[in-house]
């Protein structure tokens, strides 16, 4: 069972036009939601700053992609603040229409 018994999960990624990596953190916690490593959490909140809607594009995607995939089983509150591509929100769409969401 998970050390937790619940687990409010905060992110916050500041993208500068210069990061050549920018959406690092979002891909690290699509991989740990695909592990099965984030299953005590109950809220998860994202929020994504930078200049256009391409920033973290890949981790946005990464992570509507491991929310398809996965169930975290005990999340109530996802919390999301982004611009969006309209490919991204087709990912989030399609984790809710499978009932992760």
């Amino acid at each position: 069972s998970p050390p937790f018994e619940s687990l409010d999960l905060f992110l916050t990624s500041l993208i500068r036009e210069t990061d050549i990596d920018s959406s690092n953190g979002l891909r690290l916690l699509s991989q740990a939601i695909q592990m099965g490593r984030l299953n005590s959490v109950r809220m998860l909140s994202v929020c994504v700053v930078g200049h256009t809607e391409e920033v973290g594009g890949a981790g946005k995607a990464a992570l509507f992609t491991s929310l398809g995939i996965v169930k975290l089983p005990i999340l109530t509150d996802l919390q999301i603040w982004a611009v969006f591509t309209d490919s991204e929100v087709t990912l989030l769409a399609q984790a809710i229409r499978c009932g992760n969401l």
